[in-house]
């Protein structure tokens, strides 16, 4: 989790902005607070960051939760902080599901009917809801694993759900939106900048963790790296 405190982001943007007084309110929420969760709120729900090729995604936003079937319910309520869902596992008969698309389902004839009911094996999503295959006909308990969309800070002790070292980055992005509002665009394009670079640099870090996934072999007198 991060390390700077709502508060701190707060006195920091502030300080950044040169201590203005003509930032108006909106229903008494400071409009330096709303940057901040934009720029946080948009950085850890990106899939492309901003100057990067590749596809990423934040290890501390993947989670799970176990739900409960319902004998004869043929839907179970998706989590209300899910973003994507990643995956469906029957705990109790120790399988997954199968995702599938939803004009698949709704080619099941009988798919609502008791005659149909058993071990769900397949599932699609539609809205808020999974529609399970064939309907439940136990309470079976499936874990959902998934990517949350984080919560907007609000209490001045609040900190980000994603590491710190993005911290200086979120700072940097509410900044160059601040600016790009008071309509200062020299200076917010400078602060999008600083910003990139920041995002470039720890995005790199994540790549560490597929080391384990590579064959490396320490290179001697008596070798080479054909080896």
């Amino acid at each position: 989790m991060g390390v700077k405190q709502f508060s701190e982001f707060y006195d920091e943007l502030q300080l950044e902005l040169g201590e203005r007084t003509d930032i108006a309110d909106i229903d008494g929420t400071d409009f330096r607070k709303i940057w901040i969760n934009t720029a946080y709120i948009t950085l850890a729900t990106q899939n492309k960051m901003w100057g990067v090729r590749k596809n990423h995604t934040f290890p501390e936003l993947e989670t799970f939760q176990t739900i409960n079937t319902t004998d004869g319910d043929s839907t179970v309520d998706i989590p209300t902080d899910c973003m994507v869902l990643r995956h469906v596992w029957d705990s109790t008969n120790d399988t997954k599901l199968i995702r599938i698309p939803f004009s698949t389902y709704i080619s099941y004839s009988g798919r609502e009917t008791a005659a149909s009911e058993g071990q769900p094996t397949q599932y699609v999503r539609n809205g808020d809801e999974i529609y399970l295959y064939p309907r439940p006909d136990d309470a079976y308990t499936l874990y959902m694993y998934y990517r949350k969309r984080p919560a907007k800070m609000v209490d001045d002790d609040d900190v980000t759900l994603i590491g710190a070292e993005w911290d200086e980055p979120i700072l940097r992005l509410a900044v160059s939106l601040g600016l790009r509002k008071l309509q200062q665009y020299d200076e917010a394009k400078k602060e999008f900048e600083n910003f990139m670079d920041l995002v470039r640099g720890v995005v790199g870090i994540y790549d560490q963790e597929s080391y384990d996934n590579e064959d490396y072999r320490a290179v001697g007198p008596y070798n080479d790296f054909r080896y």
